[in-house]
């Protein structure tokens, strides 16, 4: 008997293949549905933006470096106004922009690894463990949507007695103190 040889594959350049192959299939069924082209194309507008503000606006303004005037509306020369000490506000929204994305991605990685523990350590331990975990992480899940869905609108009578109903019935809220007593 003898032995064929046989040619060496070559592993990763088949596995390169495989993810380039993945990585074009999923792009072409994420350009087919258009609200994931408008996100990725606001989401990339405020990256670039917030990575490279000194290309769009310049450097940050501070009070000494103020070029507008105060309390300016919009114009072309401030398309946003300016704040009180004639800062322009697009100046300070791109380059708040990086702070906010920062702050985003953080939360975002942050949330990442707690889930992968508590997932990671819920899957080896199981039993009442994992029980006790998951319900743990369905709690906060719902909090969220708890504390938005029953919200009192403007109209309820709670929001009359702290004066928060005050923009549709400005003599309600002055004759009546916090604690919806008559003055």
């Amino acid at each position: 008997m003898s032995a064929v040889p046989v040619a060496p594959v070559n592993v990763r350049g088949v596995r390169w293949r495989m993810r380039l192959r993945n990585a074009r299939e999923f792009l072409g069924r994420y350009a087919q549905r258009k609200d994931g082209v408008v996100g990725a194309v606001i989401l990339l507008v405020f990256a670039v933006l917030a990575l490279a503000p000194q290309l769009f606006v310049g450097p940050l303004q501070t009070v000494t470096t103020a070029t507008g005037a105060s309390l300016d509306p919009p114009s072309a020369a401030h398309l946003f106004g300016t704040d009180e000490v004639g800062r322009d506000m697009l100046n300070l929204t791109v380059h708040g922009a990086r702070i906010s994305m920062t702050i985003g991605l953080l939360a975002t990685l942050i949330t990442i690894f707690f889930g992968a523990v508590i997932g990671i350590v819920s899957g080896y331990v199981g039993g009442r463990s994992d029980q006790v975990l998951m319900r743990l992480t369905d709690f906060f899940l719902v909090l969220a949507h708890l504390r938005a869905r029953d919200r009192p609108g403007p109209d309820h009578p709670r929001h009359r007695r702290h004066g928060r109903g005050a923009l549709r019935d400005p003599g309600h809220a002055a004759a009546r103190d916090h604690r919806g007593h008559r003055a």
